[in-house]
């Protein structure tokens, strides 16, 4: 078995650059519309960073940790996906954490 062709998602999905780019424009505009506290430092590495979506209240909070098998993406691919959780009146913390070969 070939590790490395097996985790290659994105070969198997000819249209994601498209999916991709309509991910980053959706949680752009859903930052530009959203009170929240970005880049709020939680470690010491430099990807070590969080983006905290408040529906107003005190709650429950959701952790969104995103894909990208340790390889790709951070935090601001999916600050749309808070949305849900917001409108359930819960907390949405989406982070960014460092990625391979930098941690192991």
């Amino acid at each position: 078995m070939n590790l490395a062709a097996e985790y290659d998602n994105r070969a198997r999905v000819p249209e994601h650059p498209d999916i991709i780019a309509r991910w980053q424009r959706d949680a752009k505009a859903f930052r530009a519309n959203r009170k929240a506290q970005l880049d709020c430092r939680y470690g010491a590495r430099p990807r070590n960073i969080v983006d905290v979506f408040e529906p107003g209240s005190a709650g429950p909070i959701v952790l969104f940790i995103h894909g990208g098998y340790w390889r790709s993406f951070d935090k601001s691919y999916f600050s749309h996906f808070a949305s849900v959780p917001l409108q359930l009146r819960y907390t949405a913390a989406i982070p960014s954490y460092s990625l391979c070969p930098e941690v192991s």
